[in-house]
């Protein structure tokens, strides 16, 4: 404590001692490149539209420089809105919907003769590795927990040409069914 109270009367009566350190400010990330927030709007608004009404993520070869392309706008751009709107990188943005997609796929029993592999590769992933990998990321489970819990809230039986289908809700108490008859 004593030598902190000499250091800092010595540099009040001599601050030549100091004069050799400069002080530089915390340059902010986008300092050069900053785009007004109205703008950052506006693109954020086109990037959320195009990926829900054209679902770019399903391409498995998409990037960013082909994202920003699509929005007509320059890629360092649309780092920009992701990071500072989203708070996520390109591949966090693009693998949340991906992984969207994949639990809609898989929890459709409509679509139950899809693979696995065809829903991953119909969702934008490359490889099986990945898409477990990120959807336990995403979603705090595996593929199988997940199918697991989808099997558990649907059903599917026939009785004398009429296929039910039954679905189970799980809201406050009590649990039960509901039955949806059809005549096949």
């Amino acid at each position: 404590m004593l030598l902190v109270t000499f250091v800092v009367f010595k540099g009040l009566k001599q601050p030549e001692i100091f004069s050799g350190i400069e002080y530089k400010p915390v340059k902010q990330k986008y300092a050069k490149t900053a785009l007004p927030k109205e703008k950052m709007d506006t693109y954020l608004k086109k990037l959320i539209h195009l990926m829900e009404k054209d679902k770019p993520y399903m391409d498995r070869s998409l990037n960013i420089n082909s994202l920003a392309e699509m929005l007509s706008i320059p890629s360092h751009y649309v780092s920009q809105i992701l990071n500072c709107c989203l708070d996520q990188n390109f591949y966090q943005f693009i693998n949340s919907y991906r992984i969207y997609e994949s639990k809609k796929a898989l929890a459709d029993k409509f679509n139950n003769n899809k693979t696995i592999l065809d829903v991953l590769y119909e969702s934008g992933f490359n490889s099986k590795a990945s898409f477990n990998r990120i959807f336990k990321q995403y979603t705090g489970m595996t593929l199988s927990e997940f199918i697991k819990t989808q099997k558990e809230k649907y059903s599917f039986f026939l009785i004398d040409g009429y296929s039910f289908f039954c679905v189970r809700w799980m809201g406050a108490p009590p649990y039960g069914w509901d039955i949806y008859a059809f005549h096949i």
